[in-house]
């Protein structure tokens, strides 16, 4: 994590009061400093006292003629303690009467992020309908880089940005019907004659948030869905799995809206706190990042109660949102009393209610996890469209029109951290299994999904979690669709 602070210069009294203690506490000790219990004398007393005496002395100016040393000592330090202010003070031009500790807000800017690579294989028979749509190659590849800047302007307004890095849309299957066709952005640059392969951006989190109190605050932006256990804390370090859950690959829920959102956390207890999130944002669509193709807004609310005890933990949470999406065409058309008003023309291709919610329960005893999410919805046609054949993305030869459907995805996840201590370092390793259900359409039982999956996290540190997985995925339903299984791993990081 690279941090960016608004730069002070070392208060210098600090240091003045350390090496003053330091010289006033040496005399008192050595003046005050007593004998033993036992009776017998330290070392540098012993060897105080078996020094010579000059004749005539007595114990009282042996001690006297200490302290006026000692006293020297104090002063030669004090009298380069003030050359040294006085050099530094006409170097930096020091205000000393200012300095010492402050608190006083600095702006800072923190950047950090994440990224994880992956090797892995689906088999899949070559005689099964999913043969090719699937990559079914033992691959390579980055799966995630995102970066995050945080930025602290003043006590109360804060920023983020979370931007996500990918080689897509180049390599991905555009089409499969009529024919095949995959994207290709790979480009000359005509100054130097090489190709290079264009990615993409996606901006998971763009937001400037107001948090005057710990109970209220405003975000207005681009903000993950305040849903669920992991779309809010998604880093591939932190998920548990290789993939993450069907309910999020499904959007079951939206992952990300724009809008506003008004937050906050009570503290009802010792290591209880209470969050709530209300939500309102141009909900679903095909522009939604950027504007509404309607003028109704989505809204929902986040509710969650938490524990965080040494060795027990809990939290339940929920959260509803009800919306509308709207998808238009726009033509040439004219308007008018007289019908010759050159107009544009917007027609309602697609229009759907949504009513969906969400439900997570995490508990934790010592090392032991037990978590679990639901997430479904009710979607209600205004206006149809064609029906689109699920994973192919294309319309339906049939000519048949969408239906209202309900939707529905849903994990439990089990797991044991074991702690590893080797030297300086905290090592653990983390078993786990997990079982997914995942209703895509239910007026498709055909394509209800279940998934087993199976693994180890091995953590060398608090940075890196390399993962070992086994998945089979059933679709009991689907007469083209055997068994499928898989065999992957993962190298996740922070930075």
């Amino acid at each position: 994590m690279i941090r960016f602070p608004r730069f002070k210069k070392p208060g210098l009294l600090t240091i003045s009061t350390m090496l003053l203690f330091l010289a006033g506490g040496t005399a008192v000790a050595q003046e005050i400093a007593p004998a033993s219990e036992s009776g017998e004398e330290d070392a540098s007393t012993e060897s105080a006292q078996s020094a010579p005496v000059p004749s005539g002395d007595s114990g009282d100016s042996r001690v006297e003629a200490q302290q006026e040393a000692q006293q020297k000592e104090i002063e030669q330090l004090r009298a380069d303690l003030e050359d040294l202010r006085a050099r530094m003070d006409e170097e930096d031009e020091i205000d000393f009467d200012e300095m010492g500790a402050s608190s006083e807000f600095e702006p800072s800017l923190d950047v950090y992020g994440f990224m994880a690579f992956y090797a892995g294989k689906w088999f899949i028979q070559e005689e099964d309908v999913m043969y090719g749509i699937m990559q079914n190659k033992f691959t390579f590849g980055i799966t995630d880089l995102n970066i995050y800047f945080s930025g602290h302007l003043t006590e109360t307004i804060s920023s983020l940005v979370e931007l996500r890095f990918t080689f897509l849309p180049n390599g991905a299957d555009a089409s499969f019907i009529p024919s095949y066709e995959r994207v290709d952005n790979t480009y000359m640059d005509n100054s130097t004659s090489e190709e290079l392969t264009l990615g993409g951006v996606i901006i998971e989190r763009a937001k400037m948030t107001w948090q005057p109190y710990d109970f209220f605050g405003v975000s207005a932006g681009r903000f993950l869905t305040p849903f669920g256990i992991w779309n809010i804390d998604h880093g591939a370090p932190v998920v548990i799995p290789i993939n993450k859950p069907y309910l999020m690959l499904r959007h079951t829920l939206p992952l990300n809206q724009t809008g506003l959102v008004v937050h906050g956390r009570f503290f009802p207890a010792a290591s209880t706190y209470f969050d709530y999130a209300v939500t309102l944002s141009n909900g679903r669509g095909p522009t939604e990042e950027i504007y509404d193709l309607d003028d109704n807004k989505a809204v929902g609310l986040r509710l969650r109660l938490s524990y965080e005890g040494q060795d027990v933990g809990f939290a339940v949470g929920a959260y509803g949102f009800f919306g509308h999406t709207t998808d238009v065409t726009k033509a040439p058309g004219f308007a008018g009393e007289d019908g010759t008003t050159l107009t544009i023309v917007e027609e309602i291709t697609e229009r759907y209610q949504e009513l969906a919610g969400s439900a997570d329960i995490l508990f934790r005893l010592w090392n032991f996890r037990l978590q679990s999410e639901v997430a479904g919805g009710y979607l209600k046609y205004r206006v149809r469209p064609l029906v689109v054949l699920p994973i192919v993305n294309v319309e339906s030869p049939s000519g048949e029109y969408q239906p209202d459907f309900l939707r529905y995805s849903l994990y439990v996840l089990a797991a044991y951290e074991i702690p590893i201590v080797s030297g300086d370092d905290a090592m653990s390793l983390t078993p786990f299994v997990m079982v997914e259900y995942d209703v895509m359409y239910d007026s498709l039982p055909e394509y209800d999904t279940w998934i087993y999956r199976g693994g180890l996290n091995f953590r060398p540190n608090s940075f890196v979690v390399l993962k070992a997985a086994c998945s089979y995925v059933r679709l009991p339903d689907a007469p083209n669709i055997a068994d499928i299984w898989t065999l992957a791993g993962q190298v996740a990081l922070t930075f």
